[in-house]
């Protein structure tokens, strides 16, 4: 979706932390243990599998920070889906079983806040992330139960009207001509493998080419409950929020995610040189790739 990427981070939240916090893979690199919750976190799985974290932040007042994360992304993706990952990010605002069309959004906004900025989604190879603050002055439940009740929705009532699919071809293939990796040596770090063939936002061959029954294809085989966390982090009681995701998430259907696998990044045998070469300015920059075994320190920081 559109982002406004100079103020999408404008404050530090607590609710990346937990996320980071999570134990997550890193393709090509061994598994090392995940970093300790904060202390106070309310961390628990339904039966259905659906994974949760709460947190207690006071800081500031009468605001609270909702997140899913979906540990699927591109990489999912199968030859004629390449697009739907992101494209689907897309569709979770366009228009869902109790907010239809624009509402959603629209409910949001009314509470104050600004899509693209507190409002906003993240897809990547291995993962995408839906994201939302709202203030709590008036009314803290209302607005609470509303929230949950969206990523309720974006978990199993997203809509995928024929009209919306073409109308957000458009903004998707905009977003396109404006990505920039800003990494010349990106196709030297991403190696052979299936990365190198599925960029997130997709081509704008991949783009055109998506229909909403795609699209529902791979919405109703990856969107399941065991490969989603839900984050609540605020100024919140983190018993009576547990207490409202087990009464309105419980009810969905348990799925196991059929031939979900998590790929690692693949390098040729072999050191890999890449050359940039600036003849205008006479210079030249080379990057070296020395695949190796190696383990991640994860820390806060």
């Amino acid at each position: 979706m559109r982002r406004n990427n100079k103020n999408l981070y404008k404050y530090v939240s607590i609710a990346a932390i937990l996320i980071a916090a999570m134990c997550v893979h890193i393709p090509g690199y061994a598994q090392s243990a995940p970093i300790s919750l904060p202390k106070g976190t309310v961390e628990g799985y339904l039966p259905n599998g659906l994974h949760y974290l709460i947190l207690k932040n006071a800081v500031p007042a009468s605001r609270v920070e909702f997140r899913l994360i979906m540990r699927v992304g591109s990489v999912q993706e199968t030859e004629n889906q390449k697009g739907c990952a992101h494209f689907l990010e897309h569709m979770a605002f366009g228009g869902t079983r109790h907010f239809p069309k624009r509402s959603l959004v629209s409910y949001l906004e009314s509470k104050g806040v600004k899509y693209g900025i507190d409002i906003n989604a993240f897809t990547g190879y291995d993962r995408t992330i839906y994201m939302f603050a709202v203030p709590t002055d008036h009314g803290q439940e209302a607005v609470v139960d509303s929230s949950l009740l969206i990523i309720r929705d974006w978990l199993d009532g997203i809509s995928f009207l024929p009209e919306k699919v073409e109308n957000e071809k458009g903004i998707i293939l905009e977003e396109l001509r404006s990505y920039d990796l800003n990494d010349e040596f990106y196709q030297l770090k991403i190696g052979q493998g299936v990365f190198g063939n599925h960029i997130p936002l997709g081509t704008a061959d991949d783009i055109r080419k998506v229909t909403p029954q795609v699209l529902k294809e791979y919405y109703n085989k990856w969107y399941t409950p065991s490969l989603a966390t839900l984050v609540v982090v605020g100024d919140i009681s983190p018993n009576e929020i547990e207490t409202k995701i087990k009464a309105g998430f419980s009810s969905l259907k348990k799925r196991v995610a059929k031939d979900f696998r998590i790929y690692p990044l693949e390098y040729a045998k072999g050191i890999q040189i890449s050359e940039v070469r600036d003849s205008l300015r006479n210079h030249t920059k080379v990057e070296l790739m020395i695949p190796h075994p190696c383990v991640v320190e994860r820390t806060i920081n």
